[in-house]
């Protein structure tokens, strides 16, 4: 998909329409207030929080930690790349209790 591009030659538009690899370079987003309409960066996004590994998610289940983990605020650019308008919560990953099984 061809997206626009701002004054700095970065892309934007939303995620929703591209495939995965090929969003545009501000990815269209609302604020943590539920109001505001900007834009956030491609890489803020991807570099959002993941387990290590499966280990790592069990051990916290079976902990009790459950919950989000590795959230992060990152800026909400208006459509310019350099404008903050806002912030924007980008989501690490969720843990849930750990259901014990019957032996």
């Amino acid at each position: 998909m061809t997206f626009p591009k701002n004054a700095r030659g970065e892309t934007y538009g939303s995620g929703a329409v591209s495939k995965a690899g090929d969003e545009p370079d501000l990815i269209a987003a609302i604020a943590d207030d539920n109001r505001t309409r900007g834009y956030v960066r491609k890489t803020d996004m991807a570099s959002r929080a993941q387990p290590k590994n499966p280990e790592e998610v069990r051990a916290r289940a079976v902990s009790g930690k459950t919950g989000r983990v590795g959230d992060k605020e990152v800026p909400l650019y208006a459509q310019d790349g350099v404008t903050v308008v806002g912030s924007f919560t980008v989501k690490g990953w969720s843990v849930q209790a750990s259901i014990p099984t019957k032996k």
